[in-house]
């Protein structure tokens, strides 16, 4: 358990080097919490992995992240409560991630996330893998892609999502897998595929 944490969460250690002041992970998947634990910020920079998984969070805030320069991935799949369902509006805040400019690999999935904000991935110019299947939307923000310079894997299968805005995916270049199934989309525009340069799997 790590010594300044109080025994709150397990911490699986990165080849121990914990007490040489490098980097770590976390895991707290499975701790049936609501909120996501305060932890402190001596020890925030030096998390480079952060697994939340199959937990019952109400919300995830503007600050729940501060701190954490180093992350590079962050897991949330079946991370937010059902309840939230009976809001209107998204239960991650717009700009929740705006500051994980080292993020590589962000999961979403399984989520009842509905809304999707168009600043939700602001900053995250260095993610290589995003998963957004089965959160609930049926539309996408225009632009909201534009700051993921670098994804080369973007899921969105089994959602509601009725029509593909064009240039959607203008900015993704590299882009090389995109999983589009399982939605209630009947035709996709002429410009769906404007700026997938690089994509060698649709499905």
């Amino acid at each position: 358990l790590c010594p300044l944490c109080r025994g709150s969460f397990e911490v699986d250690f990165d080849d121990e080097t914990y007490l040489l002041g490098g980097t770590f992970r976390i895991s707290l998947r499975r701790k049936q919490l609501t909120e996501i634990p305060k932890i402190p910020h001596a020890l925030r920079r030096r998390i480079i992995s952060l697994d939340l998984g199959e937990n019952n969070l109400r919300t995830v805030t503007s600050t729940s992240f501060d701190g954490m320069t180093n992350l590079s991935y962050l897991n949330l799949s079946w991370s937010i409560s059902h309840e939230t369902a009976l809001n209107d509006t998204c239960p991650i805040a717009s700009d929740a991630f705006s500051r994980l400019s080292g993020l590589k690999e962000l999961i979403l999935s399984s989520n009842p996330i509905r809304v999707l904000h168009k600043d939700m991935f602001k900053g995250l110019s260095k993610l290589k893998s995003l998963s957004l299947f089965n959160i609930w939307v049926d539309a996408l923000p225009d632009g909201i892609f534009d700051p993921l310079l670098d994804l080369v894997e973007l899921r969105l299968c089994d959602n509601k999502i009725t029509s593909v805005p064009a240039g959607i995916f203008r900015n993704l270049g590299k882009l090389s897998t995109l999983h589009f199934c399982h939605n209630k989309i009947t035709e996709l525009c002429s410009g769906f595929s404007q700026g997938l340069k690089t994509l060698k799997h649709l499905s």
